[in-house]
């Protein structure tokens, strides 16, 4: 009997004596777990320690575009990246964040868009007509003249938004590794955190507008990762060289990991749901 057949029978035993006896069954399953953990841990010190996580250009590609669902971007980084020299960076720049739907654009549009104020009425562009026309620089506008066209502009935009049936084909246009749209939307840029997580970094004004709209994806432009999202994504592409037809068993469903080669992909997970009674919740 080989170390995986062998793996495989304690592994049942131990899940079936967890079935008949819950409370005792959970220490075996917990230490079942532990051990994968500390298994995991090991094989990553591994390549720590004999330098195995440098990955080839093709494998970890800057500067890459993503087809992400807007709904998964929740937060607009603060921290100023522009003048960044390397799309790789350590440190907390990732930490300086706030919700997107709690700034003040983002509140401008909803009113006019989803609660159909008109846009005299939205007190924050009030203020902002104000302000630019006392001189003042407000939301990049010095000139009260081309404020009003801005606003003009995007009721065309969301218009034509609306109007089209399928938006992934028609709103943008990926040309050798460059967005285009042929209603202006602007490219939307993003960074990814120390977690995985989307933070959102320009292009907000287009991007409001779609996820206004419960447009299902966009493209994005990958501007820059966390170190500790790199070493992980390192991690992954190594793990699935070691397997022997050097694929993953599963299909990973972030964005940034999908060019990882598995075997399987949403074909069992979708013969599941549509055999299971409850239609609702999460699994």
């Amino acid at each position: 009997m080989n170390v995986k057949k062998i793996t495989k029978t304690i592994r049942t035993l131990i899940f079936d004596f967890y079935e008949q006896y819950p409370t005792f069954g959970k220490i075996f399953v917990t230490g079942w777990g532990f051990l994968h953990k500390a298994k995991f841990q090991v094989k990553n010190n591994f390549f720590v320690s004999r330098d195995k996580r440098a990955l080839h250009p093709s494998e970890l590609i800057l500067n890459k575009i993503l087809w992400v669902k807007p709904i998964n971007i929740l937060s607009k980084l603060k921290t100023d990246i522009s003048n960044i020299t390397s799309e790789v960076l350590e440190g907390n720049w990732d930490l300086s964040i706030e919700d997107l739907e709690s700034t003040y654009i983002y509140k401008a549009l909803k009113q006019r868009f989803h609660e159909k104020k008109e846009w005299n009425e939205i007190q924050y562009l009030n203020k902002a007509r104000e302000q630019i026309s006392n001189g003042e620089n407000m939301i990049g506008f010095r000139n009260i003249e081309v404020f009003n066209k801005k606003l003009d502009n995007l009721e065309i935009q969301y218009k034509k938004l609306e109007r089209f049936n399928d938006p992934l084909k028609e709103i943008y246009v990926l040309d050798d590794k460059c967005i285009r749209s042929p209603i202006e939307i602007e490219e939307i840029a993003v960074v990814i955190n120390r977690q995985g997580h989307f933070i959102l970094c320009g292009g907000e004004i287009g991007f409001f507008l779609v996820r206004l709209l419960n447009i299902e994806k966009v493209p994005v432009r990958i501007v820059c990762r966390h170190k500790q999202w790199v070493d992980f994504k390192k991690t992954m592409y190594h793990f699935t060289n070691n397997y022997k037809d050097k694929k993953i068993y599963q299909r990973l469903t972030h964005p940034d990991l999908e060019d990882i080669p598995y075997k399987y992909g949403d074909e069992r997970f979708n013969l599941i749901k549509a055999n299971i009674s409850m239609k609702n919740g999460k699994v």
